[in-house]
């Protein structure tokens, strides 16, 4: 975010995907925005599966969760045609605590010992696409995996391995991926 541009009046949507709540940053995210330049024309928070906790993947609870995103992402659609779209303000002092807990790296190595990674050296394959698909560049191969200090925790790297070789100990081995690895790969080609 640091590392945008000047906005120069250019609008900006947001939709922001999370596996709980997101504390309405939403409202510090917009203060930030603004400050840079650009023109908040709307935000919205959908509640996706998440890969947390989870002992076993719930299917039919996830399957719930995805519909209600892509009804909330259809709403929010139409009220940005509409012109009638918003921007959440947040929660105050709470939302704003919570943007300056998020710039230590407190709450990362909190979710690093509750939720550690692991990957099985046996399953492994070296293939690299955790690291090419790591949205924090926190990931170098060596003999497979390696995480820096900069992971964000987000799993993405759990959700996508092919042999699911990456896994949090005591979780399922099939954790929920939100979109194909086409969409990701994709988009970097495109960032390329």
């Amino acid at each position: 975010m640091e590392a945008l541009p000047p906005g120069d009046g250019r609008g900006v949507v947001v939709l922001v995907t999370m596996g709980g709540a997101s504390g309405g940053l939403s409202g510090p995210l917009g203060r930030f925005l603004r400050a840079k330049g650009y023109r908040t024309v709307g935000a919205v928070c959908c509640v996706m599966p998440g890969n947390y906790g989870n002992r076993t993947i719930p299917v039919g609870a996830n399957a719930r969760r995805v519909a209600r995103m892509r009804d909330t992402v259809a709403d929010f659609g139409r009220a940005l045609l509409a012109g009638q779209a918003r921007w959440p303000a947040g929660y105050g002092v709470w939302s704003s605590g919570l943007v300056a807990l998020s710039r230590t790296s407190r709450p990362w190595r909190f979710f690093k010992r509750m939720f550690p990674l692991a990957v099985d050296r046996t399953r492994c394959t070296r293939c690299g696409l955790c690291a090419t698909l790591c949205p924090a560049g926190a990931i170098r191969m060596a003999d497979g995996p390696v995480w820096a200090d900069t992971c964000e925790s987000c799993q993405r790297c759990i959700g996508y391995c092919p042999v699911q070789a990456i896994q949090v100990p005591g979780k399922p081995a099939q954790p929920y991926a939100a979109a194909p690895v086409d969409i990701f790969l994709d988009s970097e080609a495109h960032e390329a």
